[in-house]
């Protein structure tokens, strides 16, 4: 299962830039519906930190694509 999910999401680069979904609950009908960011850091458990034009967002995020 994992050399699937390897394969159907590649690793992502620092300095990649990234978009991350906002969910419908933490976001009102006129905010934008992503948030563009780019990668400052992966961790040993496949984690990437995310900066974006406002600052560092405090969580950490997988690489998991949502459709």
């Amino acid at each position: 299962m994992t050399s699937r999910s390897n394969a159907k999401f590649p690793a992502v680069d620092i300095g990649t830039n990234v978009v991350i979904r906002i969910p419908d609950v933490d976001k009102s009908k006129t905010d934008l519906p992503n948030l563009l960011g780019i990668v400052l850091e992966k961790t040993d458990q496949d984690l990437y930190k995310i900066g974006t034009k406002d600052g560092i967002l405090d969580k950490l995020y997988c690489r998991y694509v949502h459709n």
